[in-house]
């Protein structure tokens, strides 16, 4: 697995990393069998250029960042808290900080 990012002072476990990538994989099957979501589909959404790096992201061979969380969580039309809360939920605490 790829090193877990430390963007933004986050500091998450591998544990917490393998949690995220099994919900984001399960919403991508789900919407995969609901709605005939693709890699290639959901990296055009993303802007990713290439599906393989969908794939690898899925796959846990790319590290999570949450730039990445929130790409992900936007093409699928969910929150970036639902797909990694130990990564995202420093981040919303900083910016709720400065409101």
């Amino acid at each position: 697995m790829a090193t877990i990012s430390k963007l933004f002072g986050t500091n998450v476990s591998s544990e917490q990393e393998e949690d995220a990538l099994q919900r984001i994989n399960k919403i991508y099957k789900h919407q995969k069998s609901e709605d005939g979501l693709t890699q290639k589909k959901l990296a055009k959404l993303m802007g990713i250029k290439e599906q393989s790096a969908v794939s690898q992201y899925l796959r846990g061979e790319i590290t999570l960042n949450p730039i990445v969380v929130l790409n992900f969580a936007q093409a699928m039309n969910v929150s970036p808290m639902e797909l990694y809360p130990a990564l995202m939920e420093p981040i919303q605490k900083l910016f709720s900080q400065k409101n």
